[in-house]
């Protein structure tokens, strides 16, 4: 007796279950092995995929084909090759003809795709033919029966667990003419398709029972009611995240109640969800049916730094390709866009494999093996080319998960013909639940069922026949997905009547995931130090620092911890500010006046462009300043009717109250009534009121305003708004002098500080030494 089911973990289940029973194993097989065994195809090799991709790439060599909008550049076509087989295979399957489509498409809408497609197929077909290489979707016009190997199977048990092609029909039919065969199947309201194919062998079915169909005779030899024993629950979730902690609750649940874990199974409708449970699994519960994919090794995130740092030779890539290669980054650089052929694609992998497991080196060079068969075909390839390729072959490659884990988590095709106790479910979402197919690209649903072919519905429907079957047959299950502004839950949800409950807030599942790290009190340390501030000259910057909080004074100044800035893909506020002064400074060192904004204008632009970075942001923010600069160039031909630039990024020190001050002045302006003093301001400046003034902790026009009178009388100190083009000047100037000199005959008389930290915590979310503080703990 020989039982043929779904999957090779269903087969593994059987086994397993057998040997508890102390009984003789039964011969079992997939249906797949029984498609591959008990047909043959004489004359003919089986076809390889990449000979497969290549001769159908030869086959569209013709001028309609293009009308299908699709590239036939060969790493484009490659991409959308998988459709048209697709098609081809559904065509074979259902023993459907080519030709039948054009009396289906009724009114002709389709009629052009449908004769290039039939064009396509002929032109493969005989390049096939004739280099007697075997497709699948020929397969039902050349084979004949295995009939030896057929017979030496005796009785066959066939588990019709989902939809069967005519074509499979077909075989089994065939094989029922030699050998006792019997096929199982469950009639439920989601493979509606399958009972109307049996009724139209003559085999009536009902809903709601389990058949055991002789298909020599096409009677029903055995009829049995199904039963759905399932408790189910199901459970939304704001966050995607937050199911990795309901999957592990549900299994410490069932545990509890005495489900064994191998009873187990976790059905992940999208496998990207594999890397969220696999991170947070540190107790290795789980064991991974689908396996770890290649493409998360030290070898195709190398490549993917190449291929990232090549659209974008940002800082982060940059950065990214030195972690991951050290010093040999820069040559592997120089060699990217380069022209490649075999010898040097297998150096230049090899090189990418060093510091690489074992595991991951096997697969790389056995891809490399087959791959490097289709260099020669592709022409005068880059290594940028081949690698972009040659990673599209890897990502369909797993490793064996070796950690386990008595818990599998799988997909949903991998349960048919499986039965588990207890099932979990996560993002039981539309987007995922059922899965959307992509078979309709040449025709629409209308027309393929006029044909023959399975339309769209029906292929959601037997997605929801998995579920359904898997959901059916288990004791518990507990279901998942998210719902927030964004997300929906599927509709087979209330299609099976499944009622929706919420009993932890999202923080309790956030609590299984992570360590939740209580408020402390921290011991302060106190810093005391000498420091005389009259032996070191002061700016205002310094001043603000030492008003706003001592300690981090202390840290910056007398300790001398110089803050460390990472580089950034992005250009911060302060590096876009640092170029307009930078370009201001340029243009006045040579124009003391303009006559018209449009001269003064090309000569910021020309002084801008020099200082500003290469990126497409940074050459964006630069013609934005342009724009937003109009008032200030109008302003500043206003001005030059009694105004004249006297000096730009000028150094000043002084000696005020036995104290040193010091300050960069932006710019100092000779004005009919004295000097005017400006500091340049792109973004937010400081502005007292008469409440908050006595707390001011800036006193950068103040220092300005000392610093030149050295050169003049000064007729006032203000911001200028770059903006607005409107120069502010501060009311409170006065008091605010006034206050700088208290502070600064406060400083020169005290030589010993006490560098405490500041009481207001938000002063220390963005500075350089909350960490010191430990003020990031706050």
């Amino acid at each position: 007796m020989t039982t043929v089911l779904p999957t090779s973990r269903a087969i593994r289940e059987q086994l397993l279950e057998l040997r508890s029973q102390n009984t003789l194993l039964q011969r079992f097989m997939t249906m797949g092995e029984l498609m591959s065994r008990a047909v043959v195809v004489d004359g003919f090799g089986n076809v390889d995929p990449d000979t497969r991709t290549l001769t159908l790439l030869e086959a569209a060599d013709f001028d309609a084909f293009s009308e299908l909008k699709i590239e036939r550049n060969f790493f484009t076509f490659t991409r959308n090759a998988a459709y048209l087989f697709r098609f081809f295979e559904e065509l074979s399957g259902e023993l459907v003809d080519i030709d039948a489509l054009d009396s289906a498409d009724t009114y002709g809408d389709f009629a052009e795709h449908i004769a290039i497609l039939k064009l396509l197929r002929e032109r493969y077909r005989l390049l096939c033919f004739e280099r007697k290489i075997l497709d699948r979707i020929f397969v039902p016009e050349l084979y004949r029966l295995n009939r030896s190997w057929v017979a030496a199977q005796g009785a066959m048990a066939v588990l019709a667990e989902g939809y069967l092609t005519n074509f499979e029909l077909q075989l089994l039919r065939e094989i029922a003419a030699l050998v006792p065969l019997t096929l199982r199947f469950d009639a439920t309201p989601y493979n509606g398709k399958m009972q109307q194919k049996l009724a139209e062998l003559g085999v009536e079915t009902a809903e709601g029972h389990q058949y055991l169909i002789d298909l020599a005779s096409l009677s029903i030899v055995e009829t049995v009611p199904l039963q759905h024993e399932a408790r189910i629950k199901a459970m939304p979730l704001s966050e995607r995240i937050l199911q990795s902690a309901f999957i592990k609750q549900k299994v410490y649940e069932m545990i509890s109640e005495g489900i064994v874990p191998e009873r187990i199974a976790v059905v992940l409708p999208d496998e990207g969800f594999v890397p969220l449970l696999r991170g947070f699994d540190a107790e290795g519960n789980f064991n991974f049916a689908m396996g770890e994919g290649v493409q998360e090794s030290l070898f195709v995130r190398r490549c993917e730094a190449l291929m990232a740092f090549a659209e974008h030779p940002g800082v982060e890539n940059t950065m990214r390709l030195e972690r991951l290669f050290g010093e040999g980054y820069r040559a592997m650089i120089s060699l990217y866009a380069e022209g490649c052929d075999s010898d040097r694609f297998t150096e230049v992998t090899e090189a990418l494999l060093e510091g690489e497991s074992d595991t991951v080196g096997g697969i790389v060079r056995e891809e490399r093996f087959y791959f490097e068969r289709l260099i020669p075909q592709l022409g005068e390839s880059s290594l940028r080319s081949l690698l972009h390729l040659f990673i599209n072959r890897l990502r369909g490659r797993s490793l064996d998960d070796v950690r386990g884990g008595k818990v599998t988590v799988m997909g949903v095709l991998e349960t048919r013909g499986c039965r588990f106790d207890g099932v979990i479910i996560v993002d039981f979402n539309d987007a995922y639940v059922p899965h959307r197919s992509d078979k309709d690209l040449f025709i629409n649903s209308l027309v393929r069922g006029r044909a023959g072919l399975p339309t769209t519905g029906e292929r959601e429907a037997l997605q929801k026949q998995f579920y359904y079957q898997l959901i059916s047959r288990a004791k518990r299950v507990e279901i998942s997905y998210v719902s927030n502004e964004t997300t929906l839950p599927s509709r087979f949800l209330k299609e099976m009547g499944i009622e929706t409950e919420r009993l932890y807030a999202d923080d309790a599942w956030a609590e299984i995931l992570f360590t939740r790290t209580p408020k402390r009190s921290l011991p302060v340390e106190a810093v005391e130090a000498d420091y005389d501030f009259a032996a070191r000259p002061l700016s205002a910057t310094a001043l603000k620092t030492f008003l706003e909080c001592r300690r981090r004074f202390y840290h910056r100044y007398v300790a001398a911890v110089a803050p460390h800035e990472l580089p950034r893909e992005m250009p911060e506020e302060h590096a876009i500010g640092n170029a307009l002064h930078n370009a201001l400074r340029d243009v006045y060192a040579e124009h003391e006046a303009f006559s018209d904004a449009k001269t003064l204008k090309a000569a910021v632009a020309q002084a801008l462009a020099a200082h500003s970075g290469s990126t497409p942001l940074e050459r964006f923010l630069e013609q934005l300043w342009l724009k937003k600069l109009e008032p200030f160039f109008e302003r500043e031909i206003n001005r030059f009717a009694e105004v004249r630039v006297k000096a730009c990024e000028t150094k000043l020190t002084m000696e005020y109250g036995g104290l040193t001050l010091e300050g960069r002045i932006d710019r100092i302006d000779h004005g009919p009534e004295g000097l005017e003093v400006l500091d340049y301001k792109s973004g937010k400046y400081p502005l007292y009121t008469v409440k908050t003034v006595e707390n001011a902790t800036d006193f950068q026009l103040e220092f300005y305003a000392l610093l030149s009178e050295q050169q003049g009388e000064v007729a006032y100190a203000g911001y200028y708004d770059l903006n607005s083009g409107e120069i502010i000047c501060d009311p409170l100037h006065g008091r605010k002098r006034e206050l700088l000199h208290e502070h600064l005959a406060e400083l020169r008389e005290t030589k010993r500080f006490s560098f405490d930290m500041t009481d207001e915590l938000s002063a220390c979310r963005f500075c350089d030494y909350a960490h010191l503080c430990q003020r990031e703990m706050q």
